[in-house]
């Protein structure tokens, strides 16, 4: 049977426009409540608020992607130091070539930003205030780089280095960090 003209521009039509939707960069993708573990470049295109106690905001769960908030709040219940549950914003365990960036995170107990067991990361541009514990916090993790980070007001430390070498911190701004019984802009601990 003969097709017209017609028909076949509406398939070749149609075949292009799939073709197009699989082309599309996984950055298109948005998160709007905290608890997700993305897997593929994201963007935010609105705040983020975690209305659940106990519930960390975004983990990354692959390794070699960018998580861009492109200048939204993530923010957490603001638990206080001792006595709630221990929620991280952005959570990185045993990640590679990850790039956290454009974040504003503010309201967790355990950290803002926690890479953990990981390496070969970029933070860059993330404004983390007001988190119970530390600001950005790298624990047994290892040649990340931190770049133009501003971290203020975060109760127990801005950047927290634990157990961790051979990190590149650049450009970064701590201010009005730690109070009485944790007095501290930035803390190094050896392993």
């Amino acid at each position: 049977m003969n097709k017209s003209p017609l028909q076949n521009n509406r398939k070749a039509s149609l075949l292009l426009v799939s073709s197009l939707a699989l082309c599309l960069p996984a950055s298109a993708l948005a998160l709007d409540q905290c608890g997700q573990t993305i897997t593929a470049d994201t963007k935010l295109d609105r705040d983020v608020s975690c209305i659940v106690n106990g519930v960390n905001g975004i983990t990354i769960g692959a390794d070699a992607i960018t998580l861009d908030c492109d200048g939204h709040r993530l923010s957490g219940l603001g638990t206080p130091l001792r006595g709630g549950p221990p929620t991280i914003g952005i959570a990185l365990d045993g990640r590679k070539g990850v790039t956290v960036k454009n974040c504003n995170v503010t309201g967790f107990a355990l950290a803002g930003i926690l890479l953990s067991n990981s390496s070969r990361n970029k933070v860059i541009n993330n404004d983390v205030t007001r988190n119970s514990t530390a600001g950005i916090r790298l624990n047994s993790s290892f040649d990340n780089k931190l770049r133009e980070n501003t971290v203020s007001g975060n109760r127990a430390g801005g950047i927290f280095l634990q157990g961790s070498s051979y990190n590149k911190l650049t450009e970064n701004t701590a201010s009005g960090n730690g109070d009485l019984q944790f007095p501290a802009g930035a803390e190094i601990f050896s392993a």
